[in-house]
């Protein structure tokens, strides 16, 4: 168990830098904006482009990492897709012009794609079926942590300091997974199980056993949709990284204190972007000890019916801000009801997306059809990062908002009628129940 965790954290380093990545453009965006670090100017839908540059760069990497960890193993891809990140925070740290802003942002994305495509596989193998929602959920955990990181750290120090670090990030996540073990379905597809003496005999049995049966040849993508479980798998992990990025969550991960001076809080936008990620962090952690004890789809539903009574307070607020109402009672609305989202994300669309995403694919599948879950995840990224402060200016806050309660209530009725409980079972009985 211990050993697990263990792996599990270090593992999720590579999510910690995904946090710290896209919670930049928070402190970066008004200083930006402002023209107080760069001898250029950029308007704030340039801005909206940088932040979602990293996406394209997300989009480029997902199906080589998938195909080179097939063939090298996951401790060399990430150590050979972490040097784009440095380069990129390089770029971003001497950026004299627009370009090499975007440039920068690209290159991080490619090395965003990789950890956080490998950082899912990699723990969904090493885990037992006991532990295995509980790890896979560290992921979130991490990946608040580092947005935590940035908020603070981008209120103590320049912003130019503030890209030094972020670069340090994948150079020493690189190099420090190259000491990690790699996991027992690679060893034993590569004929190196006896190298693995800490496994478990019986497992390595079955395992052994699967892999010796009689070589057949590799099944293409329509081969593998042709297969109901794998199809099913694919259909559900695009509709729910749909969901997960129109929850609003990754937005104001984005624009948190963008939107909070829109709002026009009573406190320092900084420290309440702070606040809700506190909370985002709280919650993430709670969530590792209670994902063992609940299903899926009960998570689903219950913080998702959370998620769309905060997300429509929100639309509320900025609705009647936009309209020319007295907002000087209700200027807690915002936070409050963020901190409340925040929650919500974190207990439940948050782990279970990700969780499905290491528990629906076979190990033949995960090589070619969870990274294709994962480019439109990164699609969307992009598709929010670009959009969210253009539509903002176009039709509202307000009404952004309300449209991502909307699609959150869908997720719910989608996570009811489609989506299978994974909660204690096997990755035989999770396939057996996606073919039925």
């Amino acid at each position: 168990m211990w050993s697990e965790v263990l792996l599990a954290i270090f593992a999720n380093v590579g999510s910690f830098y995904f946090g710290v990545t896209i919670a930049w453009s928070s402190p970066a965006g008004p200083q930006v904006i402002e023209n107080e670090n760069y001898p250029f100017w950029v308007t704030k839908n340039q801005f909206g482009l940088i932040v979602a540059c990293i996406s394209l760069g997300g989009i480029t990497s997902c199906i080589p990492s998938g195909i080179i960890r097939h063939k090298i193993g996951t401790k060399k891809t990430i150590f050979y897709f972490s040097f784009p990140g440095v380069i990129g925070s390089i770029l971003i740290t001497l950026a004299d012009n627009l370009a090499m802003l975007l440039i920068g942002r690209y290159l991080i994305g490619i090395s965003l794609g990789c950890f956080m495509f490998l950082v899912q596989i990699y723990v969904g193998e090493i885990s037992s079926d006991k532990n295995r929602g509980s790890l896979l959920n560290f992921i979130h955990i991490l990946v608040h942590l580092g947005v935590l990181f940035v908020y603070v750290l981008g209120q103590i120090v320049s912003l130019k300091m503030l890209n030094i670090i972020c670069g340090a990030i994948p150079l020493f996540y690189g190099i420090g997974f190259l000491l990690m073990p790699e996991t027992k379905p690679y060893l034993i597809s590569k004929g190196k199980y006896q190298n693995d003496i800490n496994a478990n005999t019986a497992e390595l049995s079955k395992l052994k056993q699967n892999n010796d049966k009689p070589e057949v040849k590799k099944k293409t993508i329509v081969e593998l949709l042709q297969m109901r479980a794998t199809r099913r798998a694919m259909i559900i992990m695009v509709f729910q990284f749909f969901f997960f990025q129109m929850s609003g969550a990754v937005a104001v991960n984005f624009y948190a204190k963008l939107i909070f001076i829109e709002a026009s809080v009573n406190i320092n936008p900084g420290l309440a972007s702070i606040i809700n990620v506190c909370v985002l962090c709280l919650s993430a952690t709670v969530s590792v000890f209670y994902v063992r004890k609940f299903g899926r789809r009960m998570m689903l539903f219950t913080f998702n019916s959370l998620s769309v009574v905060s997300l429509i307070g929100l639309g509320i607020f900025f609705s009647l801000k936009d309209m020319g109402y007295s907002i000087d009672n209700i200027k807690w609305l915002p936070l409050v009801s963020l901190c409340l989202n925040s929650i919500a994300f974190c207990l439940g669309i948050a782990p279970v997306t990700y969780g499905l995403l290491g528990e629906l694919f076979t190990i033949e599948a995960k090589k070619i059809l969870a990274p294709m879950a994962q480019i439109f995840n990164q699609i969307m990224t992009f598709t929010i990062g670009i959009s969210f402060p253009f539509l903002s200016s176009v039709i509202g806050t307000g009404s952004v908002f309300l449209i991502f309660a909307i699609t959150t209530f869908i997720d719910i009725i989608f996570g009811y009628y489609f989506i299978p409980e994974t909660k204690g079972k096997s990755f035989d009985e999770i396939q057996e129940a996606l073919s039925k």
